[in-house]
């Protein structure tokens, strides 16, 4: 909350009322994936829906600010009615809302609350200022690598570094980006290379991987372990400023969607479609 970004960390929703005591705080423990859901995981989903409804959790032409999918990172394709990406781990971007309460209802799990983000990340410990998942304050530079001069595990890249902010361009995360704003020999984001020709998310826990020291703060891990929980993509949380999110009561997804590709599990609060 301290960042002093304008229009982000900032509080949205209503102060009024209270968290009812079935909306999950982190005070209980819980399951969670330790790596983001990857295109792998995001086409077994689509590959098992009726080929005429799966139009409702994926558009192959969709763009943002007239970027293709592609050019963002993701690497979906439907070839001979069979969806297949090239990149198996990489993170699944282009996932609205709506898709992700589907995928989850299918999978038999769940979107954790704010409250248990914040446990994941900080886990025990007392707050600290300026703190990022991997409870500090410590951003690493960000060098890409040569897979020929280092091992990626199979992985056509690796880098250091502990973070890899995707909002190339954004004079948002100057601070974050480069120390004070200006110097670029303080360099935490991501930036594009001759061996990555695209915006976007790169390889999960892929900031553990090919490295000498291994702990939290190099790693960009989570207290319990999990990885890439900022930074790669946005992360999909139930709010407790919404009223509507406030009923929520974190029960899991039963494995079945509606013959239209939707969730029907009736705790999941807003679904617009």
């Amino acid at each position: 909350m301290d960042a002093k970004i304008t229009g982000v960390n900032t509080f949205s929703g209503s102060y009024e009322g209270l968290l009812p005591k079935t909306f999950p705080k982190g005070f209980e423990s819980f399951y969670q994936m330790r790596y983001e859901l990857t295109e792998q995981q995001y086409c077994d989903f689509l590959n098992s829906l009726n080929p005429k409804l799966v139009k409702e959790r994926i558009d192959l032409d969709a763009t943002f600010q007239g970027i293709s999918r592609k050019d963002y990172g993701n690497f979906i394709s439907l070839n001979n009615e069979k969806f297949l990406t090239t990149k198996p781990n990489q993170p699944c971007s282009f996932l609205s809302w709506n898709d992700c309460l589907a995928y989850s209802d299918w999978a038999g799990i769940r979107i954790m609350t704010e409250l248990e983000f914040e446990k994941s990340a900080r886990g025990f410990d007392k707050p600290k200022f300026r703190e990022f998942v991997w409870g500090g304050s410590e951003i690493t530079n960000q060098y890409f690598l040569d897979k020929k001069l280092y091992k990626c595990d199979e992985s056509n890249y690796c880098v250091d570094g502990n973070i890899h902010v995707n909002y190339l361009g954004f004079s948002y995360f100057n601070d974050v980006c480069t120390k004070n704003g200006s110097d670029k020999s303080y360099i935490g984001c991501r930036s594009l290379s001759q061996d990555i020709e695209y915006r976007g998310p790169l390889e999960t826990g892929i900031h553990s991987k090919g490295k000498k020291s291994l702990n939290r703060i190099t790693a960009g891990g989570g207290y319990f372990g999990t990885l890439d929980l900022s930074g790669n993509l946005r992360e999909p949380v139930i709010p407790i400023g919404s009223i509507e999110s406030r009923n929520y009561t974190g029960s899991n997804g039963d494995g079945r969607i509606t013959i239209e590709g939707k969730t029907d599990n009736k705790d999941r609060y807003y679904s617009n479609e």
